[in-house]
């Protein structure tokens, strides 16, 4: 029989890297969900289409960031600024707030340190059995204790975000750029030594030359 109900379902994550200050953003990223495989603590099993609706609808609104899916201004922690679905599950990246407020900071400090690293979504949930195939997300939240022990998330550096939603184009050309630049430099420092005039061994010579023959 298929019903839906209202409710929260929970998720984890896990710290990879310390903020190089207290000023940038907290990048969290991780799984909010699992598919399928068995039951959670809740004896639910979210199925792999379960978000196909609901992803654009909620990135497109208003994609919130709460702590304790308590929804007033003082528990928006930050924004989820990435989430699709894929064989491994529901993954997302969000923003954990830089705002100076006792209650941000206190999430943003238990984050860093590796005590708060679960999340919880939110929102209508569609069954049939125990088996959730359709969901209506209303929030992402940061939470304590998980159902599902499998969704962690991970705590990353704005830089190290940035880095890894380059494409795979931007990345390949960056690192042809950088190559080139080095081997120019590489080459201009073999020159100087040669037009120096210094005693240079014959080895020494010779190596300079294959280098602004061939390049480093």
């Amino acid at each position: 029989m298929k019903q839906f109900k209202e409710f929260k379902h929970y998720a984890g994550f896990k710290m990879m890297h310390p903020e190089t200050a207290d000023t940038e953003p907290m990048m969290i990223s991780g799984l909010a969900s699992t598919f399928g495989g068995n039951p959670d603590r809740q004896g639910d099993i979210i199925m792999p289409m379960a978000f196909d609706k609901t992803i654009e609808n909620y990135m497109g609104k208003n994609p919130v960031l709460l702590a304790d899916h308590m929804a007033d201004c003082t528990h928006v922690i930050g924004a989820v600024i990435e989430m699709k679905a894929t064989q491994a599950g529901l993954e997302f990246t969000a923003k954990i707030s830089s705002a100076a407020d006792e209650f941000t900071q206190m999430c943003r400090a238990k984050i860093r340190e590796g005590y708060l690293k679960t999340v919880s979504i939110g929102g209508r949930f569609y069954y049939d059995g125990n088996k959730i195939y359709e969901v209506d997300l209303y929030e992402l939240s940061v939470i304590p204790i998980p159902a599902n022990a499998d969704a962690l998330f991970e705590k990353k550096s704005l830089a190290q975000t940035i880095c890894e939603t380059m494409t795979t184009t931007e990345t390949a050309e960056n690192t042809a750029n950088q190559a080139a630049s080095i081997n120019a430099r590489v080459k201009d420092v073999a020159s100087g030594l040669l037009r120096s005039g210094k005693n240079l061994s014959p080895s020494l010579v010779k190596s300079l030359e294959q280098i602004i023959l061939k390049g480093a």
